[in-house]
């Protein structure tokens, strides 16, 4: 990267640079000072180089602040104990000084958030820091690689539209021009990227921004997130699976990361997935999964075990080699009750049967339930009995998780998908109403027919998530792409016609005028991050992420606006 301050950057000094004179620029990363000799590590972008210096130029360098920027000149030469090269100086420039530092940048040292969000720019000088956000560019260019290989158009759609019910709060723009009314901050670009396919357009996809009024989470960015928005015409919701489960192994073989990539993608439907896991996200790093044997219930005469009319006997069946440890089986007893606050019971099969359950099931009944799990007969293994709840239950998954690292069933550096299917296309909130699951704009399983006819809490939708690791990735759906059958979803959770014909009057209009069947999904870009270079939280794949509750301290946002603007809006604050 030649320019005319430098002739070489300090990653692509090498030995086979040895004799060149060079003209460097960079950051001075670390100054070590023995006697005669100064050795400097001057740092860009591309790497970092060993600088040598002696006699009065020596003086003058070791007075140089870390982490200001230099001009270098000098020749490349073997290090006397061979060990690699250095670049001798002959003269230097100060091109900028810096004042003390409120963080060492040259190690990986803890820091206070509020000092990392404050000198975000110097933070990001770290060595992991400046990886992950290089890491970012690079898999971001092979996504769109990856995706214009396959044919999908990247189409830019607005950033100042109209409110959409997408499930969170939208951030409102006050308009100048119309006063008393706001524009919406996408949170997804979704009625746009359903009317470029009614459009004629048959694939599209984009590095699309969304904006959000949520919490954080370790997981989720306060405000603002990017995702790799996509849509198809003319599919079902087997070819977007499919689509999309290619594209995600060719990107991982082309990022080159040393994980194992599961495949193919583990897949559950919702109601499957609540019963093996107690999650809709389950992380399928763990390999032992729930089974329902309530079936077998009357058979194990064991008051804790006695079900409710919501819970259901669960048991997890993981194979071993030997008896495990008694410490294990104590473990395993206070994650139940930590976790589930229930009481866990076992049962271990090998050469002989026996366990906390041992006395209680007779052979009738440990040959079925051999049956049920696939053992053979010789087949060690041991099985563990407890109550579950049957809908949603993080906990159940946190326990499942807990004891398959416990049984060395969990694959830790392992980038595990898994698709969930069929989901409700309604759901009750909070006040016991009725409201859309997830997408709103997605095909209910049976048409307009299930709509008029059926329960609205038993319709499943053409809806599916991608998780990664225990992870939300994306969700997905074919959308619904017939107007009468978008109108009559929107009246059961309360909308008139006209109401939803004012709401969404582009995507209304539109389907009126012979709109292909579509559908698509839009995978969250930094979980997607934080997952590949395990990291703990979704920030430090940003880079100028928000703090946890949402500020930017390096720009002081969000900040008072003055009254005249205020006035020139048409607003008045009322706190």
């Amino acid at each position: 990267m030649k320019t005319s301050l430098r002739t070489v950057t300090c990653g692509a000094v090498s030995s086979e640079s040895v004799g060149q004179n060079v003209v460097l620029c960079g950051w001075v990363h670390n100054i070590r000072d023995i006697g005669k000799l100064v050795f400097i590590d001057l740092r860009d972008h591309y790497g970092t180089v060993q600088l040598v210096s002696e006699g009065e130029l020596a003086k003058e360098l070791r007075k140089i602040p870390k982490e200001s920027t230099i001009q270098v000149f000098g020749n490349v030469q073997k290090k006397l104990d061979e060990s690699g090269i250095e670049v001798r100086v002959e003269k230097f420039s100060l091109l900028s000084s810096s004042q003390e530092l409120p963080f060492p940048v040259n190690q990986e040292t803890e820091i206070g958030e509020t000092l990392k969000h404050q000198y975000r720019f110097l933070h990001l000088r770290r060595e992991r820091a400046h990886y992950l956000v290089t890491k970012r560019v690079q898999v971001i260019n092979l996504i769109r690689q990856v995706m214009a290989s396959r044919n999908f158009l990247e189409i830019h759609t607005p950033i100042l539209t109209g409110t959409s019910p997408e499930g969170a709060r939208d951030f409102l723009v006050p308009s100048r021009r119309f006063k008393g009314k706001f524009y919406a901050l996408p949170q997804a670009p979704q009625q746009f990227k359903q009317l470029l396919m009614m459009s004629g357009f048959d694939r599209y996809f984009q590095i699309a921004p969304c904006f959000r009024d949520e919490d954080p989470r370790a997981d989720r960015h306060a405000g603002e997130f990017y995702q790799l928005d996509a849509e198809m015409a003319f599919v079902t919701q087997e070819d977007i699976i499919a689509e999309f489960e290619s594209i995600f192994i060719e990107l991982l073989e082309r990022i080159e990361i040393d994980r194992p990539v599961s495949k193919p993608f583990y897949r559950m439907s919702f109601d499957e997935s609540l019963i093996k896991t107690g999650s809709d996200k389950p992380d399928t790093r763990a390999k032992i999964f729930f089974e329902d044997i309530t079936c077998f219930s009357d058979a194990i005469p064991v008051s804790d075990l006695a079900l409710q009319d919501d819970e259901f006997l669960a048991c997890l069946s993981i194979p071993v080699e030997d008896s495990p440890s008694r410490k294990i089986f104590d473990t395993v007893r206070e994650l139940g009750n930590e976790l589930l606050n229930t009481n866990v019971f076992y049962v271990f099969l090998g050469n002989d049967t026996k366990g906390t359950l041992a006395k209680f099931l007779d052979a009738s009944v440990l040959v079925k339930i051999k049956e049920k799990f696939l053992l053979e007969p010789q087949q060690k293994a041991v099985l563990i009995f407890l109550k579950r709840k049957k809908n949603l239950q993080p906990q159940a998954e946190q326990f499942r998780v807990e004891v398959a690292k416990l049984f060395g069933k969990f694959n830790e550096k392992e980038i595990s998908f898994c698709w969930i299917t069929d989901f409700p296309f309604f759901e009750l909130d909070d006040d016991g109403r009725i409201q859309f699951c997830h997408n709103p704009f997605s095909m209910p399983q049976g048409g307009i027919e299930a709509l008029m006819s059926c329960d609205p809490l038993k319709i499943k939708a053409f809806q599916f998530d991608l998780a990664l690791n225990g992870y939300e990735l994306s969700s997905g759906a074919v959308r619904n792409h017939e107007l009468e059958t978008l109108l009559k979803a929107f009246e059961i959770i309360g909308y008139s016609r006209e109401k939803t014909l004012e709401t969404f009057p582009g995507i209304t209009t539109a389907l009126r005028y012979g709109p292909p069947p579509h559908g698509g999904m839009a995978p969250g870009i930094e979980r997607f991050l934080m997952v590949l270079f395990d990291e703990p939280n979704v920030r430090e794949v940003i880079p100028f992420p928000l703090t946890q509750n949402g500020q930017d301290l390096l720009m002081n946002a969000p900040s008072d606006v003055d009254a005249e603007r205020l006035k020139e809006l048409g607003l008045r604050l009322d706190l």
